[in-house]
C-alpha cells in the first residue's frame, strides 16, 4: 500500500509502516502506537491527527470495529473486491463479527431460548 500511495504522490512522510502485525486488532493497536510516536497522544486523542487505513472493501466495516475497540479514531478506505470472491468474503466477515461477540450473541441466543421456552408453556398451559 505504501508504494501505491507514493505512487500516488502522496508525501513519504505522511506514510506509517506497520509490518508486526498478525490480526486486524493487533494491526490496529500497533498502528495506534506507532501514530502516537509520532504525532502525540494527545493530537490523536483530540482527532486533530487525522488516521486512514486501508483494506478490502468488505472488510472496511469489521476493521473500523477493531480502530473503535483500540479508540483510534481512524476513516477506512476499500479496495474493490472481484465479483466472485464475495460470497467468501460475506461468509467470512459474519463468521468473524459472531466470533468477536461472542458474549453477546450467547446472550441474545439464550434469552430467545428463554423467551420461545415461556411462551410454548403459555400458549399450551
Amino acid at each position: 500500500m505504501a508504494r501505491y500511495l507514493l505512487e500516488r504522490g502522496v508525501d513519504e512522510d505522511c506514510i506509517i509502516r506497520e509490518d508486526r502485525s498478525t490480526s486486524t486488532l493487533e494491526n490496529m493497536e500497533f498502528s495506534k502506537a506507532l501514530i502516537e510516536e509520532r504525532v502525540g497522544e494527545d493530537a490523536l486523542a483530540s482527532g486533530e491527527a487525522k488516521v486512514a487505513f486501508s483494506t478490502t472493501n468488505y472488510h472496511v466495516f469489521r476493521s473500523g470495529i477493531w480502530a473503535r475497540r483500540v479508540s483510534l479514531r481512524a476513516q477506512g478506505m476499500g479496495a474493490r473486491t472481484k465479483w466472485y470472491f464475495w460470497p467468501n468474503a460475506a461468509v467470512r466477515e459474519f463468521a468473524g463479527l459472531l466470533t468477536a461477540h461472542r458474549g453477546k450473541q450467547a446472550m441474545i441466543i439464550g434469552a430467545m431460548l428463554v423467551a420461545s421456552t415461556l411462551l410454548t408453556f403459555i400458549v399450551y398451559r
